[in-house]
C-alpha cells in the first residue's frame, strides 16, 4: 500500500525540495541506526512524510546532521535532519516491515526470505513493539482483520480501506494529546486513499493472477457506467476529506510542504492513474 503519498517537486521552492529531502536522508540515516543496512533497506516516502507532517505539526528543531550514506546518494556524504519524529517514523517503518513482510514492499527491497528478515529484525522489533505497544497491536489487528476479509472476499470497498485507514490513523497519533482525534481522523483518511490507490493500481494484474481485489467485485464493475469515474470520485473524495482534517490543525513548519503533498502531489497521483487506465481501455 506504500508509494501513493508524495510530493510534486515541481511545485515546491528550492527551500521546500532540499528540505524534504533532508527529512529522507534523515529518516534513512535513523534506519541505519535502529537496524543497520536491514533497517535502511525499508526507507519509503511514505515514512519521511509522516516525519515532515509530525515535525511540522509539533515545531520541532531539524538538528542538522552529516549523514555517511545515503540511499540516493551512496558515494557522497549529504545533509540530513534528525528530530524525535524522525525517529518514530523510523520505529514505524521497522514495526510495518516486520508484521506486514510477506504483503510490503520490504519483500521486494530487501530481497530476503520472510523468515531471515524477521530474525534479523527480531530484537529490535521487540523493543519498538514495548515502546509503542498500541501502534503494535493495531498493525496486529489490521493484519488479522485484512486476511479475514481477503479469505471472506469482502466485496465492500469501503470496509476493507477502512482497515488500512484505521492502521494509519494510529500511526499518525504520535502521542496521547489535543492533537490525537484529529491525527487519527487525518491518517484514516490517508490510509483509505493510500488502500484504494492499491487496488485500482493493481487491478489488472490482481484479475490475471485470481487474486482478491475488492474493486473486481461485479457490483462496481457493472453497477458503475464508468468505472474509471467511479474510483476517481471516491478517491476525490477521501483525499478532500484529509485536506479538512489538515486545515484544522496548527502548523508551525513545514505547511508548504504538506500542502504541496496534498493539493498537489496526491491529488496529481490518482488522476494521472486514472488517466492512464481509461487510455489503456480505450486503445484495447
Amino acid at each position: 500500500m506504500f508509494g501513493y503519498v508524495n510530493a510534486n517537486r515541481k511545485g515546491l521552492s528550492k527551500q521546500g525540495q532540499g528540505d524534504l529531502q533532508q527529512y529522507y536522508c534523515g529518516l534513512s540515516r535513523q534506519l541505519k541506526l535502529e537496524g543497520g543496512l536491514t533497517g535502511q533497506m525499508v526507507l519509503n516516502w511514505d515514512m519521511t512524510i509522516l516525519a515532515t507532517f509530525l515535525t511540522g505539526l509539533y515545531g520541532l528543531e531539524d538538528e542538522k546532521v552529516e549523514s555517511l550514506t545515503c540511499q540516493n546518494h551512496p558515494f557522497r556524504k549529504c545533509i540530513s535532519n534528525s528530530n524525535a519524529a524522525i525517529q518514530y517514523a523510523a520505529k514505524m517503518s521497522i514495526l510495518l516491515s516486520y508484521f506486514d513482510f510477506p504483503n510490503s514492499w520490504a519483500e521486494c527491497r530487501t530481497g530476503f526470505s520472510k523468515k531471515t528478515y524477521a530474525k534479523k529484525m527480531l530484537k529490535r522489533h521487540k523493543q519498538i513493539e514495548e515502546e509503542y505497544p498500541r501502534q503494535a497491536l493495531a498493525i496486529k489487528k489490521y493484519l488479522m482483520k485484512l486476511s479475514v476479509a481477503e479469505r471472506g472476499n469482502e466485496k465492500n470497498l469501503d470496509v476493507v480501506a477502512g482497515l488500512t485507514g484505521e492502521l494509519m490513523g494510529e500511526i499518525y497519533t504520535w502521542k496521547e494529546d489535543k492533537w490525537k482525534d484529529e491525527l487519527h481522523t487525518f491518517g484514516f483518511y490517508l490510509g483509505k486513499y493510500m488502500y484504494i490507490m492499491k487496488v485500482y493500481d493493481q487491478l489488472e494484474k490482481d484479475k490475471n493472477q485470481h487474486l482478491y481485489n475488492p474493486l473486481l467485485c461485479e457490483h462496481y464493475i457493472r453497477s458503475n457506467r464508468d468505472f474509471h469515474t467511479f474510483v476517481k470520485l471516491q478517491l476525490a473524495t477521501i483525499t478532500d476529506e484529509c485536506c479538512r482534517s489538515f486545515e484544522r490543525l496548527s502548523f508551525l513548519k513545514n505547511r508548504e510542504i504538506i500542502e504541496n503533498i496534498l493539493y498537489s502531489g496526491v491529488k496529481e497521483k490518482y488522476q494521472d492513474m486514472v488517466q492512464k487506465k481509461e487510455k489503456k481501455m480505450v486503445e484495447r
